[in-house]
């Protein structure tokens, strides 16, 4: 009988892995500097066909790259300035706007993909920088090969914990969400003026991030200690008042001293799915809404979920938290259609999280538009969508967190 050569045992996994990373090559390099890092990426409309890629390039360098081509059609220099996060408005994906640590808000507008297409306008927002200037005299002295790392560095790099972030509001035009380190601000971009702001409260950790419920009029902002603080506006103004502070880096089954947040964002698909649920009669009003319709012990006065969005969290130990945050409510039918719609001026939140059971009073507040909620008609389990929910029984959670493992590329190899 013929001898067959010996079978090639299979490559372990690590191999495969390997072999895999490997084989990611680069499809495009794009015209940078190599030693200026990377702060902040955003994609900005420059024709209707056509986008640009806005980026920021060490501490204060804006450049707007054809995606195409990887070659900059645009730079700006805002030194001695440390730019920090760049934004799209959601109600014009021509315009975008980059934030710095001391306050300025520089806007552009594309009318085209090319140098002169590029509209501009500065502005300054008041804030205190002392802080900042502080740090900035630290790293001045620490020698010169500590300041001239630091003045290629991006902001984060530089100055880990001095966070200045701002997020559109995806319901209100011109109108901007800007968190400092212990100041959260509201600005109006149309009269370029501050029209809200607020101190950050005794006890609370150093705000990170801003993120706009896109449904509703409330304001999550993460802080530097692990915290999640909620803040709802109050009726027929743009204030705000914070009225939940719960933790999002768990203090159970995590290593000591506890793990830093690094970013959180929330999921748009989730709003998406509610404002479709909400847009037409014939879907409930919210798509997590559970209940089995055809069961006879699904009463009418059970807790209904009024708007339900995950949070995303990073955290440094190199986890990844799926967060749900949910508000309830019960549903009173309203058997005259002209009620509909109608908000009770005085409104009981309850605030139920991980940590923290508190029950507050808040005046007033925005409808939900939760007015096609349906609500039991008969014991065959037919409902109404006819009703709106009593917003003194509307409670906000912090529901469980999944945890996912990022896995360290030092293991591949």
């Amino acid at each position: 009988m013929a001898s067959q050569s010996p079978r090639a045992a299979p490559s372990s996994p690590q191999s495969q892995s390997h072999e895999s990373w490997e084989s990611m090559l680069p499809v495009l390099w794009f015209d940078t500097d190599s030693k200026l890092g990377i702060q902040d990426l955003c994609w900005v409309k420059a024709r209707p066909d056509h986008y640009l890629l806005a980026a920021i390039n060490g501490p204060s360098i804006l450049s707007l790259y054809n995606a195409s081509t990887g070659r900059c059609v645009w730079k700006y220099d805002a030194s001695p300035e440390f730019f920090s996060c760049i934004r799209r408005d959601p109600f014009d994906s021509r315009r975008i706007c980059v934030l710095g640590l001391k306050g300025f808000l520089l806007s552009l507008l594309l009318l085209g993909d090319t140098e002169d297409g590029v509209v501009i306008k500065e502005l300054q927002i008041r804030t205190d920088s002392s802080e900042l200037l502080k740090l900035e005299r630290d790293a001045a002295g620490g020698g010169s090969s500590a300041a001239s790392s630091s003045a290629a560095a991006p902001a984060s790099a530089a100055f880990p914990l001095y966070a200045a972030r701002f997020a559109f509001s995806q319901l209100w035009r011109h109108i901007l969400f800007i968190t400092f380190p212990r100041e959260l601000i509201v600005f109006d971009m149309h009269y370029e003026s501050v029209i809200f702001s607020a101190a950050l409260p005794r006890g609370c950790g150093k705000f990170l991030d801003v993120l706009p419920d896109p449904n509703n009029e409330w304001i999550y902002c993460a802080h530097l200690d692990g915290k999640l603080s909620t803040w709802r506006r109050k009726p027929g103004e743009q204030a705000h008042v914070m009225c939940s502070l719960e933790e999002i880096m768990p203090s159970v089954g995590t290593s000591v001293p506890s793990p830093s947040t690094l970013s959180v964002l929330l999921c748009q698909l989730d709003t998406s799915l509610q404002i479709i649920g909400k847009n037409y009669s014939d879907v409930p009003s919210s798509p997590y809404l559970r209940e089995d319709f055809d069961n006879p012990f699904d009463f009418c006065d059970e807790s209904m979920i009024v708007a339900k969005i995950h949070l995303i969290s990073i955290s440094d130990d190199g986890k990844i938290w799926n967060w749900c945050l949910t508000a309830e409510g019960n549903a009173d039918t309203q058997k005259d259609d002209k009620k509909l719609g109608l908000v009770n001026d005085d409104c009981t939140v309850s605030l139920t999280g991980a940590n923290s059971n508190t029950l507050l009073s808040s005046a007033g507040g925005r409808d939900l538009n939760v007015g096609r909620s349906q609500e039991r008609l008969n014991d065959n389990g037919r409902r109404l969508q006819n009703s709106i929910f009593n917003q003194e029984e509307i409670s906000m959670k912090n529901t469980d967190a999944l945890m996912v493992q990022m896995e360290n590329s030092e293991d591949r190899y």
